[in-house]
């Protein structure tokens, strides 16, 4: 009986130690974001070595592989970038050389690679890149020369006086002195180097004193040296945040001591110094990430301790100030990372994994190695290769605790009958000597 438990013991442990074997490993550091890209249908993240992780739709492309592949979780897909930015199909990456590439839906030449061919892989599209930005259907690209230029779908002549072409294949050059941009629904805008915003749809001069400027779509906002936020334009949703759902066709401010400030399709985001995030707009499929439901037509606070916000459609990304990362809202496509298609009704901490690689893809310019977690859009289902074990991870740590716990009660059990023994050998001897 004693060899036999001590047996079962020796036994157990071992089976706990191949237990937590097999289980994997957490990466010895954890992955830092240092970059969010919202997209209208996917989402990008960017860590502190230039891992860039894609989730979402990738119908043509847009993660550089091939078609009608999607990630319900951040993806890794390559090394060295340092910056992205997504389009309503298409997606724009600058590397650490500076080197500009773009993949996805190439209809328009958004891409810039100067074709009409659809992109499953990047490709080179310019040296010396300082920024890039992404409109639904064409592109903006900023030069380490500060030239500012434009590709893409060119409808309503919203390239300007530099060119009637449509669609544009080539870059065309649309300013000089530029530091910032943003590629609007139909108007492109500007900041130049003297701090003075731009219309260059209409080569209008809008403001002074400022800094950055963003709007995806008909609303736009910008800030100021001194952290003052104007806002203008489509306000049928409260976007403008002023109170009302009138139209403000000229920059109205609105708030003050803002650090950042993004808009969305019909939503508009603020944070300001103190790290507390601020939204209003329409909350419509939980874009705003609270529990009112309809339109918010003043800023409301969404949540502290933020460090950064990312929005373009219908879903938001934040990077907070723990280094946490989360997403919020629609998530049909899966664009909120999440690994569910399910509306994401509150900012939700979901995890940047660099154990998840996607496919290499047929170009020299991707350095992942294995396949992950995909939707296959035929049928819906999802497809892991995370590693060759059977038995999920969640279950392997289960399976793990079971076998402490029995080995726990096992090693009880032994000392109880040991001291058992010993009770019975003492009160043997001492009866052996009375009887002597």
């Amino acid at each position: 009986m004693k060899k036999s438990i001590k047996f079962s013991a020796v036994f157990l442990i071992f089976m706990l130690t191949l237990s937590l074997a097999s289980i994997p490993q957490a990466s010895a550091a954890a992955v830092q974001v240092k970059q969010l890209e919202a997209g209208y249908f996917n989402s990008f993240v960017i860590d502190n070595e230039g891992w860039l992780y894609g989730a979402g739709k990738g119908q043509t492309g847009e993660f550089g592989r091939v078609a009608n592949t999607s990630y319900v979780m951040l993806t890794r897909l390559m090394d060295n970038v340092r910056a992205v930015s997504a389009g309503g199909e298409h997606t724009l990456i600058i590397k650490n050389d500076n080197t500009a590439w773009g993949t996805g839906n190439n209809k328009f030449s958004q891409t810039g690679d100067g074709t009409l061919e659809n992109r499953t892989a990047f490709v080179k599209i310019a040296d010396d890149a300082k920024a890039v930005y992404a409109g639904y259907s064409y592109s903006l690209l900023l030069k380490q020369d500060n030239t500012l230029w434009g590709f893409g779908y060119n409808t309503g002549g919203l390239f300007g006086a530099a060119t009637s072409a449509n669609p544009v294949k080539e870059h065309v050059k649309l300013a000089d002195d530029c530091i910032d941009a943003a590629a609007g629904k139909y108007y492109i805008l500007a900041v130049k180097s003297d701090n003075t915003l731009w219309n260059l749809t209409g080569n209008e001069k809008i403001a002074d004193n400022v800094v950055s400027v963003d709007g995806e779509r008909e609303h736009f906002c910008y800030l100021t040296e001194s952290g003052e936020l104007f806002v203008w334009g489509l306000n049928q949703y409260g976007q403008l945040g002023d109170g009302t759902t009138n139209e403000n066709p000229e920059p109205k401010k609105l708030m003050d001591g803002v650090k950042m400030a993004v808009t969305s399709y019909n939503s508009l985001f603020i944070l300001n110094n103190k790290s507390e995030l601020y939204g209003c707009g329409s909350n419509s499929d939980s874009m705003l990430g609270i529990t009112s439901e309809g339109n918010v037509l003043t800023p409301v606070k969404i949540m502290d301790g933020v460090a950064g916000i990312s929005a373009k459609a219908t879903h938001a990304m934040a990077l907070m100030t723990n280094g946490e990362l989360r997403t919020w809202g629609k998530n049909s496509d899966a664009q909120a990372g999440n690994g569910t298609i399910q509306t994401v009704t509150k900012p939700t901490v979901i995890e940047v994994n660099p154990e998840l690689l996607a496919p290499v893809a047929n170009t020299n310019t991707a350095s992942t190695t294995a396949a992950v977690t995909t939707v296959q859009e035929s049928s819906g289902e999802n497809t892991t290769a995370e590693d060759n074990n059977p038995i999920p991870a969640n279950l392997r740590w289960l399976l793990a605790a079971a076998v402490i716990a029995l080995a726990i009660a096992l090693l009880v059990i032994i000392t109880k009958k040991r001291r058992v023994r010993l009770d019975e050998e003492k009160k043997n001897k001492e009866q052996k000597g009375q009887n002597e």
